[in-house]
């Protein structure tokens, strides 16, 4: 029989689950959006089954090694080794891992509800339990949700909220207290920092925030900075606080060494586009956008109507003078965290600390790559609802008689938020419709234009990707990726002229461009200028030498030389790199079978198949090789297969009825070719062939 007593807690969490279901699970068939198509579906860390702890533990976020130049030194191997065992349940299923993120978000709701009466033990729990309200509804929130990499942050904020509980449990009166314990504690706080570290970089904020709670209850500083008062006392014996505080301080100190060592101790490079606030050269210019972005930050918290997925080039104007009317926001928001500082109580104090430390790695003290990022919102927004709630009881206890009144105004604002996260993760659901509502929040982002534009040009829809590619490069003309894929939708419809000028502005722009430097490459080879095509290839390979595709680039390049010799070392330095290639195999196995080495090509594509199994081209010029050798039986098996996997492609039709031909199987020959010419009505060479069978088997005269 239940417990009477567990029936509450139990209710209380259906009823946070049921909210989270309402916002969230109608989004859940979407698709991968946005950076889930780097850091998931584009990234062989995740999707390759053979992948090892330790290339995982060895790489960034984005499957890019930590030596590599170009990483963003994104060090969460968790959060990838848990997208990895998700792919090897469900494979690259998007609603699963949706499905993941919803769990996990119901989960950091219900280890909220049980943390927050114990951080906050003089505040009653139904006014918590509206705090945990807040945060589970939060529109803020449909980012860490609704987009698959959002899982770094919740996994991280399972680590924050155990951490903070174990601290607080352990600062409670009634728990027992000993040297011992108290490093046993620090002890699995250091693990949970490291744990929510590997997680997101973030989780260093667990050891600081306990640190910061253990002040504010083993010291009178609340009241110190309420009455002035000079004088300090500690609450517990000063030996055991000094000794906490030390060990924490060092075990912060190690951490963050051994972060900085992760990544050799290198800052990551990102483009001035990503963070023009970050690449201010003039100190008082960061200051002050700084500043108005961290008003902005806490109006998205307050009124969470501008969301967008991407908040860089042209979104927010620097603060260039002193006389812009957005210092006053700045002005604003200093004031108001000094009133509280001043004023609070210890409560207020907690939750300020809940709200203010986990966002310390987002403020700027480090370059980062964005301006706003709704993501990093998710665990700050904690401190920010207890807030919200503390000051709404103030409201409530000031103006009783009015409480019934309020308490309708809060479950009005709780429904319309929930009807604003629906929305919001509907726009999650797909890139077309997150994309397009950036541009409703953000029209000047030329960054939302060149994702428009990508995504169209992804869907064959070439002219809207033109138009959007101008759009970018119009709002901010030393665009490099708009300029360069601008550039290669130019090649696409063979007009090398505009394609190579496009190309070459983009170099204008970012020299060190090995992506640019290869699509010149490509472009300059479909003009015939082959020993200007070599020279942009060997440079895109001084900028990146472990460029797979740069290589497999210049093999074909070294075919239209007549090197043969060069293109066959081209491929297979390409296929070292990376083994996946499957044109890169096909095109090596094409070689070699026209060297006559057909033995070569039927065990070098039995290779070719592990790493890019069921891969056509592979298997037709396996095919072929078994033909030529006159192994008809294994050549026709191929065939057939390769038939299944494309039904509509003539070419193997005639290789099948030349095989048959060969073999003696004429009226498989003949039906071989009449399929083939279904497809392709005009094929000369098919239709000789055919006559001439039907002439040997005495169907025609």
């Amino acid at each position: 029989m239940m417990d009477k007593k567990k029936l509450p807690v139990i209710i209380i969490n259906f009823f946070i689950i049921v909210l989270c279901f309402l916002c969230y699970f109608h989004s859940l068939d979407g698709s991968f959006t946005f950076d889930d198509q780097v850091a998931i579906v584009k990234n062989s860390d995740v999707t390759n089954w053979q992948t090892s702890y330790t290339k995982i533990f060895g790489n960034d976020f984005w499957g890019h090694n930590l030596t590599d130049p170009e990483t963003h030194k994104s060090y969460r191997p968790l959060t990838v080794l848990f997208f990895h065992w998700q792919y090897r349940l469900f494979g690259l299923n998007a609603f699963f891992m949706k499905a993941v993120n919803f769990f996990l978000h119901c989960l950091v709701c219900i280890l909220l509800g049980h943390v927050l009466p114990i951080l906050f033990p003089s505040i009653e729990k139904q006014w918590l339990l509206l705090a945990t309200i807040l945060f589970a509804v939060h529109p803020i929130h449909c980012e860490v949700i609704c987009g698959v990499v959002g899982q770094s942050e919740l996994i991280c904020s399972i680590f924050w909220i155990v951490g903070v509980w174990v601290m607080a449990r352990g600062l409670q009166r009634d728990y027992p207290i000993s040297i011992t314990k108290d490093a046993l504690r620090i002890g699995l706080l250091s693990v949970l920092t490291l744990l929510a570290m590997l997680s997101k970089e973030t989780g260093i904020t667990v050891l600081v925030t306990c640190l910061m709670m253990h002040v504010l209850v083993t010291t009178n500083l609340s009241k110190f900075v309420q009455r002035r008062d000079w004088s300090v006392e500690f609450y517990q014996s000063p030996k055991r606080v000094a000794f906490n505080w030390i060990v924490m301080v060092t075990l912060i100190g190690i951490l963050i060494i051994l972060r900085l060592w992760i990544i050799d101790f290198k800052p990551p490079i990102f483009k001035v586009m990503d963070n023009p606030v970050g690449a201010a050269e003039s100190l008082l210019v960061r200051i002050c956008s700084q500043s108005f972005l961290y008003a902005l930050n806490l109006w998205l918290l307050l009124c969470p109507v501008w969301l967008s997925f991407d908040w860089a080039l042209g979104s927010i104007r620097l603060i260039e003078t002193v006389t812009d009317v957005r210092i006053l926001p700045a002005f604003l928001i200093y004031s108001l965290l000094a009133l509280l500082i001043l004023n609070g109580s210890r409560n207020i104090h907690t939750a300020l600390v809940l709200m203010i430390i986990p966002f310390l790695p987002a403020s700027g003290i480090v370059k980062l790559g964005f301006v706003i990022a709704e993501r990093v919102l998710y665990i700050p927004s904690i401190g920010f609802c207890v807030l919200v709630v503390m000051g709404y009881q103030r409201i409530c206890e000031h103006w009783h008689q009015m409480r019934y009144v309020f308490h309708a105004i809060f479950a009005a604002a709780v429904i319309v938020m929930v009807l604003k996260t629906r929305q919001r993760s509907y726009e999650w659901m797909t890139e077309e419709r997150l994309f397009t509502s950036g541009l409703k929040v953000c029209p000047n982002n030329a960054k939302i234009y060149y994702n428009i534009a990508k995504l169209s040009a992804d869907k064959g829809n070439t002219e809207l990707a033109f138009k959007y590619y101008h759009k970018a490069i119009e709002l901010f003309p030393d665009y490099e990726s708009a300029l360069m894929n601008l550039g290669n939708l130019y090649r696409d419809k063979n007009d090398y002229d505009l394609a190579e000028k496009y190309i070459k502005r983009s170099i204008e722009a970012l020299d060190e461009f090995p992506a640019a430097w290869m699509n010149l490459g490509i472009v300059l080879a479909s003009q015939h200028k082959y020993n200007e095509s070599l020279n942009a290839y060997e440079t895109a390979l001084k900028y990146r030498k472990r460029y797979a595709t740069c290589h497999y680039n210049m093999g074909n390049l070294y075919i239209e030389m007549k090197n043969s010799d060069m293109a066959l070392k081209s491929w297979q330095q390409s296929l070292t790199i990376d083994p996946k290639q499957a044109k890169a195999w096909a095109n090596l196995l094409a070689l070699i079978d026209n060297n006559g080495m057909h033995r070569d090509v039927i065990r070098l594509s039995e290779v070719a198949l592990q790493h890019a199994p069921n891969d056509p081209t592979i298997l037709f010029t396996r095919a072929n090789a078994y033909g030529k050798l006159n192994e008809f039986e294994e050549a026709e098996l191929i065939y057939k297969e390769v038939i299944q996997l494309r039904p509509n492609y003539a070419l193997y039709y005639v290789n099948l009825g030349v095989l048959y031909h060969r073999w003696g199987k004429k009226q498989h020959a003949i039906r071989a070719y009449e399929t083939a010419l279904q497809i392709d009505p005009h094929s000369r060479s098919v239709k000789e062939n055919l006559k001439n069978l039907l002439k040997s088997t005495g169907q025609i005269n």
